[in-house]
C-alpha cells in the first residue's frame, strides 16, 4: 500500500507516484536548462548559428528609421511625364488619349466643368462604371493625373 511517499531512483518523494514523477521530471528539466544556459554547455551547431544570425538581421531590418531622411514613395512629387503615363495606362481606354473618346458612356473630359478637388475625389472613389483608384494609385499620383486631365479643357 502507498502511504504518500514513494521511492524513485533511490530518493524518497512526497505525494505518491504521480507527485514523485512530476517532481522528478521537473527537477531533471530544470537541470538541463541550467546546463544549457548558465553553464555554457549549449551546443552551437551551424544550424543554430545560422538561425541566430537570421534572427538578429531580421530584428535589425525591423528597426526604426528616420522618416525625414528619405521621403516615402507615396509622398514624392509626380512629374507631368509620369502623370501622362498614368493617365494613358489607367484612363485612356475609356476616355482616349485626349479625353474625348467617350467609350462606354464615359464623359468627354475636354468639356468637364468639375473642380480639381472634385476630380481628385472622382478618381479616388470612382463613380458609375469608373473604378476607384485609391487602392491602385497613391494620393500624389491621383492628384497628378487630375491636374493632367485639367489640360484637356478647351
Amino acid at each position: 500500500m502507498l502511504t504518500g511517499r514513494t521511492q524513485l531512483n533511490g530518493a524518497q518523494h512526497k505525494g505518491g507516484i504521480r507527485g514523485s514523477i512530476c517532481q522528478h521530471h521537473h527537477k531533471r528539466g530544470w537541470r538541463l536548462v541550467q546546463q544549457w544556459l548558465w553553464m555554457g554547455k549549449m551546443v552551437w551547431n551551424p544550424l543554430r548559428i545560422w538561425a541566430f544570425v537570421c534572427l538578429v538581421l531580421l530584428m535589425a531590418a525591423c528597426g526604426s528609421e528616420n522618416p525625414s531622411a528619405s521621403p516615402s514613395p507615396s509622398l514624392k512629387q509626380v512629374s507631368e511625364v509620369e502623370a501622362r503615363a498614368l493617365y494613358i495606362r489607367k484612363c485612356s481606354l475609356c476616355h482616349g488619349d485626349d479625353g474625348k473618346l467617350m467609350a462606354s458612356k464615359s464623359p468627354d473630359l475636354s468639356k468637364s466643368t468639375i473642380t480639381l478637388a472634385e476630380r481628385v475625389a472622382l478618381i479616388t472613389y470612382g463613380k458609375g462604371t469608373m473604378p476607384a483608384q485609391k487602392s491602385v494609385l497613391s494620393k500624389p499620383e491621383i492628384e497628378a493625373v487630375a491636374r493632367y486631365i485639367e489640360r484637356f479643357r478647351n
